[in-house]
């Protein structure tokens, strides 16, 4: 469970259950048992779109092939995310200075800077693609933000920037469900961190209860 206002941290060696925890919360797999429950409901049975418009947003670790189009410019791919608001004339037509504005706006409460917003995404820096997915993200407010290995790539200052981001949302009430390879970055960000191994929770820590060596231990299943 992921409260408001708090960051969780995952944990755990690769291929141990972590993109198939992301695919079940975002609603790409559906359940084999048991229930999915989001922001209050049972989601089980929820879609991806209807997932993402009761507040759930998206930060991958791969955003180029992930959470973008590449050939298309940052104001088409951020109408992606929420075509429906951007939406004039019956859903026949888009409100394109909306978008504009919206991710203009955006960028300056996140004080982000990015290229232009007929850029396309393809021809932005790792930095500053990261940057936009962020802005996009965050623009509508979300309850709750899964981000896959955020800084992986980055550099330092755009990896600082990114970490920042995300305590921000959590100190603005928002929950982030933060899945990194980076246990230094788990346990500078965390409230709580989990484990994942084999596809279940192995063990659950207060980051300042704990270590590094004791979670390794967990990931990797040693005794001792």
């Amino acid at each position: 469970m992921v409260r408001p206002g708090e960051i969780v941290g995952v944990a755990g060696l690769p291929g141990n259950g972590q993109t198939a925890l992301g695919d079940a919360i975002l609603g790409v797999e559906r359940c084999s048992t048991g229930q999915r429950l989001l922001l209050g409901e049972n989601a089980t049975g929820w879609s991806v779109a209807r997932t993402r418009a009761a507040g759930v947003g998206f930060i991958p670790e791969n955003p180029i092939w992930m959470a973008v189009v590449p050939a298309m410019s940052l104001q088409e791919n951020m109408a992606l995310a929420g075509t429906a608001g951007y939406s004039k004339q019956g859903g026949f037509a888009m409100d394109w200075p909306a978008v504009r504005s919206h991710l203009s706006d955006t960028l300056d409460r996140l004080g982000l800077k990015i290229p232009p917003s007929g850029t396309a995404a393809q021809n932005l820096s790792g930095g500053n693609l990261q940057r936009f997915i962020i802005a996009r993200e965050l623009a509508s407010n979300p309850k709750l933000v899964i981000a896959f290995d955020p800084c992986r790539g980055l550099d330092v200052a755009t990896a600082a920037q990114t970490r920042d981001l995300l305590m921000a949302a959590r100190d603005a009430g928002q929950g982030v469900l933060l899945v990194s390879q980076d246990l230094a970055e788990l346990f500078a960000l965390s409230d709580r961190l989990l484990v994942l191994r084999g596809g279940k929770i192995a063990g659950a820590f207060k980051p300042e209860d704990t270590n590094a060596y004791e979670v390794g231990k967990v990931m990797t299943g040693a005794t001792v």
